[in-house]
């Protein structure tokens, strides 16, 4: 049996949620590169292949036409760039691996493929670029544009990551010379311009770093809807998803493999990995059971936060609808966002009312991952082997104190069983973090 892969997920919470911690401290929080650090360090404990850092480009505005929901709560468009803070903790992390989030519809192509060799050279290996084409029209009117349609966005990103890989690819292996010539740095004839002129994007090239460790960052993604998993399927080597059910997420997984091997690759070059929270977990049924009480009161005291996430979520303002009956039917075409969680919401409890909905999304559970060490480690196990899968990314949305909170409680009691069952490594193996993952590239 193959060890599970297994991630941290940093989503809105590397924002001011934290705040409402009351381990956090004021020299401790979340504007700092402490709190980052060291909860890299705590992965790293639990030899944790991975972190990723979500990213938004917008405060949303689509609940009540406002921003107000979103800065008073502190959720997504509050946040810092991702960039900075991979790079921080990769200094003092030493193994773990650092995704970052970048946009394929307003980061120029030439820029990011720049900045991840960069940071792959910086971090001896071990980036990986989360790809993602952005649904804020907030965002846009940030950029002074225009949000292009939900599948017209991929297909500027097809296109984007294609002269990504050219230009990763426009110095040779062997281009640089050895550095006991004291002259001679590079072979020009082994440097070639890429003069890139698509529908969308010109690029003359090349670029303008060497080679890096991977060659190219770890691609990851996100998308769910059919145009997203059809992206996915053709650049991804590990793929990011959110379901509810063991059934939802075999199909999940079975369907992106599938559609991986149409696209001349190998099922194992694409690895599925599905999110979870263990924000209630314990030593024993009764601390489970105080942490659930108070899970859920945080939930319906933060109602308004999670009504603002699904609008932002699905592109509209939910609050014309009735909060104690179900989400009204939508054409899922008549969505540029969302699609895929839209089918979510309606399953939430068969077709809940927005309120439950709303309650829920506001503390971002996915599928439900709860009781003690043992019960949380055999959930995860049995779900590995029911699906075949690949692995999980434990989801932080609100960052606790590394050293108090839940991320290091579930690495510290839970890990340990998973490795003791065989389920994930005991220490880091060597090479990059696509060696670590044992996943393969997009052939160019």
């Amino acid at each position: 049996m193959k060890p599970m892969i297994m991630g941290l997920f940093i989503g809105y919470g590397h924002g001011p949620r934290g705040w409402d911690d009351p381990g956090m401290q004021p020299d401790y929080n979340w504007r700092e590169p402490e709190l980052y650090q060291d909860l890299a360090l705590v992965c790293e404990r639990g030899v944790l292949d991975l972190m990723i850092f979500a990213d938004v480009l917008g405060i949303s505005e689509t609940f009540r036409g406002s921003t107000d929901t979103s800065i008073r709560y502190g959720l997504e468009g509050i946040c810092h760039d991702p960039v900075p803070l991979i790079a921080m903790i990769a200094a003092k992390a030493q193994k773990i691996g650092v995704a970052a989030t970048l946009s394929t519809t307003f980061y120029p192509p030439f820029m990011l493929a720049r900045l991840m060799s960069s940071l792959d050279h910086l971090t001896r290996g071990r980036v990986a670029w989360n790809v993602v084409t952005t649904s804020s029209s907030s965002a846009a009117r940030n950029f002074g544009r225009d949000l292009p349609l939900h599948d017209n966005r991929y297909d500027i990103a097809d296109e984007y990551v294609e002269l990504c890989y050219k230009l990763w690819s426009s110095w040779a292996i062997d281009a640089e010379t050895k550095p006991d010539n004291d002259f001679i740095f590079a072979d020009p004839a082994k440097i070639h311009r890429v003069n890139h002129a698509g529908e969308h994007f010109s690029c003359q090239g090349p670029l303008i770093t060497t080679p890096s460790p991977q060659g190219r960052p770890v691609i990851m993604q996100a998308g769910s809807s059919d145009r997203g998993r059809e992206f996915a399927a053709r650049h991804a080597e590990l793929i990011v998803s959110s379901k509810e059910s063991i059934d939802d997420m075999k199909a999940m997984h079975d369907d992106v493999k599938e559609r991986a091997v149409r696209n001349g690759r190998k099922e194992t070059d694409v690895r599925v990995l599905f999110t979870f929270n263990p924000m209630v977990l314990g030593p024993t049924e009764e601390a489970v059971r105080r942490k659930e009480k108070l899970f859920e009161d945080v939930g319906k005291g933060l109602l308004e936060a999670g009504l603002s996430k699904i609008s932002s979520s699905l592109g509209i303002d939910v609050s014309k609808f009735d909060l104690d009956k179900p989400i009204p039917q939508i054409a899922l075409e008549d969505l540029q966002s969302g699609r895929s969680l839209l089918p979510k919401y309606y399953s939430y409890g068969n077709n809940p009312s927005l309120r439950e909905v709303a309650s829920r999304e506001a503390t971002k559970e996915t599928f439900q991952v709860r009781g003690t060490y043992e019960r949380i480690a055999e959930r995860l196990m049995n779900v590995t082997d029911r699906i075949h899968g690949d692995g999980f990314l434990l989801r932080a949305n609100y960052l606790t104190k590394p050293l108090s909170g839940y991320v290091a409680e579930f690495v510290d009691n839970v890990i340990p069983i998973l490795q003791r069952e065989g389920y994930m490594k005991l220490a880091y193996p060597a090479g990059t973090l696509r060696d670590r993952l044992g996943t393969a590239p997009r052939p160019v």
